[in-house]
């Protein structure tokens, strides 16, 4: 649930609830809420490797950094990572594995990929091929791919250490993420 308001000229983009990490120290109502373990809950496009398991023992807030991940690399390429018609065509048990053992396309992999629509995303960023290319290159490529991390200790452990590396990135300085190494 993204809510996008604008208001003298000036978008501004919040987002309300991904309606799967809950809180973890403390109680939210007198009354106790909780998710069967065991019950698919969750858009297949925006799960968590963790929330496709079985168990989803694993399930905390850094669910919710996959999650934003999904929505920046969405909103730089103008895809998602994982073909919606692929996920919501296989039987649930291929669509969990994929989410949980296939890893993403990197962003200006998945871009090259685009084919003719590449120039209508391109267009909409209010950029060409090559320069969109360019931009998706590098640190924010770096900072997209550790947000979608299949190993949660991986990730980004708050929203805010995320946003402060997307922070930096915007503002010409060095970024917390780094390329894949050994």
């Amino acid at each position: 649930n993204v809510l996008v308001s604008s208001e003298e000229d000036k978008t501004t983009l919040k987002v309300i609830d991904f309606g799967v990490a809950k809180a973890t120290s403390q109680r939210l109502t007198e009354r106790t809420l909780y998710t069967q373990q065991g019950i698919l809950i969750g858009t297949p496009e925006y799960m968590s490797p963790e929330q496709a398991q079985t168990t989803a023992l694993d399930v905390d807030t850094r669910t919710d950094i996959y999650s934003l991940g999904v929505l920046l690399y969405e909103l730089l390429v103008g895809a998602l990572p994982f073909e919606p018609q692929t996920l919501r065509r296989a039987a649930t048990v291929e669509m969990l594995r994929i989410i949980r053992e296939e890893d993403p396309p990197k962003p200006t992999t998945k871009f090259s990929s685009l084919g003719d629509a590449a120039n209508e995303v391109a267009k909409r960023r209010h950029a060409d091929i090559p320069s969109l290319t360019r931009q998706l290159k590098g640190e924010l490529e770096w900072i997209t791919m550790r947000a979608l991390e299949k190993d949660p200790s991986r990730r980004y452990n708050s929203v805010s250490e995320f946003a402060a590396d997307v922070r930096r990135h915007l503002e010409d300085e060095p970024v917390a993420a780094s390329p894949p190494s050994r």
